[in-house]
């Protein structure tokens, strides 16, 4: 797990104007092993396709440091980041008075969806060909606050579901659960019922199973609609808590986790899935919706947790 934290870069969640400020900003880029990948690693991160990734990772990233990572958790990362931050341009290098090596750089870049300035530090080997083996990421408060809803996991749907889909879904469900726990995050549960239908609020079919460790203190939404968001009062309970990111587990994923999924990034949250822990009648949809919609896995959504959704001081 611990691996995930260095993919792309340490994130060090310390503003920049933390450093101490002798330091010099130039727009020139140094002729030197680090500096030759500047302009490249932010194309890459900017406008990369899946295969451009691939390309960009196996021809400039040392062999060892590539080798720790799956490509899924590299395309997972840059996704992220590009939903989190948008486009990155190019402001400065930064040079400090105790000159970094030449098999290091300090560049500052502008996020188009963010006001403060980030700082990337670029390493490399010492030795040809120079390979990137270390990046890190000195990033001034986001202001991101993620809850997780665990939508519908209730008895009298869970029998529903395919085979494919139950064999792990509560498991890795659980896993974000405890994640968002140890982080003191909000884990909202929602549950669905039809006035004519059911199941009856309260009734054993209406429960979350007791496999899944949702708590009595979790905020609780009851809706009659698909859409989590509809004649409820999740988007309040969110505002309230300060979230801007939210992260869907559940079922079903072609209906209304789906339907909450849409009324989230409608009303303006980041919105993603949660891999493997969505359920459907049928597993190929469900793998479908994982496909066309923002989704991490858990590996990444540790990350993000991790070390992205803590403000630094200004």
């Amino acid at each position: 797990m611990k691996k995930i934290i260095v993919l792309l870069f340490i994130l060090i969640a310390i503003p920049v104007s933390a450093q101490e400020n002798r330091y010099t900003d130039s727009i020139e880029i140094p002729d030197n092993p680090a500096g030759k990948y500047v302009m490249p690693f932010l194309d890459f991160l900017n406008n990369a396709d899946n295969d451009q990734i691939k390309e960009f990772v196996e021809k400039n990233y040392e062999p060892s440091f590539r080798a720790q990572f799956t490509f899924e958790n590299i395309t997972g990362l840059i996704n992220y980041l590009r939903n989190t931050f948008g486009k990155l341009s190019f402001y400065s290098v930064r040079e400090f008075q105790e000159k970094l090596p030449d098999n290091q750089i300090m560049i500052i870049v502008q996020p188009e969806r963010i006001e403060s300035r980030i700082a990337f530090i670029i390493h490399t080997m010492n030795e040809a060909p120079h390979l990137i083996n270390n990046l890190q990421i000195l990033q001034a408060n986001p202001h991101i606050k993620p809850a997780l809803l665990v939508i519908d996991t209730q008895n009298e749907y869970l029998h529903r579901m395919s085979e494919e889909d139950r064999k792990d879904s509560l498991r890795m469900i659980n896993e974000c659960i405890s994640l968002f726990r140890q982080k003191g995050l909000p884990v909202i549960r929602v549950y669905n019922t039809d006035p004519q239908r059911g199941p009856a609020v309260d009734s054993e079919g209406f429960k979350f199973p007791s496999t899944i460790n949702i708590t009595e203190d979790d905020p609780k939404i009851i809706k009659n609609f698909p859409s989590g968001f509809r004649n409820t009062d999740l988007d309040a309970i969110l505002k309230e808590k300060g979230c801007n990111r939210l992260f869907l587990c559940g079922l079903s994923a072609t209906g209304c986790v789906l339907a909450t999924y849409w009324g989230a990034v409608e009303r303006g949250y980041n919105t993603f899935m949660v891999k493997d822990t969505l359920l459907s009648p049928n597993h190929t949809h469900t793998q479908v919706i994982e496909d066309i919609t923002n989704t991490v896995n858990i590996q990444v959504l540790t990350f993000m947790v991790d070390h992205i959704v803590k403000p630094a001081e200004n």
